[in-house]
């Protein structure tokens, strides 16, 4: 199994936390960030930011024009 750093758990924290990762790199994050000083909090956080917008904006669509620049944004991928 080979080691993950903090630079890889940045660049693909959103996509472990929606489990979109491969079996292997999701269980080599999810040990880093439970013995990790620095990446731990940090995907604490995002969980919580997470957690928050989904209550928050729950039954609510979003604007039109936050839909029109993300889907721009997308599209630009």
């Amino acid at each position: 199994m080979s080691t993950v750093h903090c630079e890889e758990v940045v660049r693909l924290l959103w996509r472990y936390m929606d489990r979109e990762l491969d079996p292997d790199t999701y269980r080599r994050l999810q040990e880093h960030v439970r013995q990790c000083r620095n990446c731990g909090p940090r995907h604490e956080f995002e969980a919580r930011l997470r957690s928050i917008i989904q209550e928050k904006c729950a039954g609510q669509p979003a604007p039109e024009a936050l839909r029109r620049r993300v889907m721009a944004l997308l599209q630009e991928l």
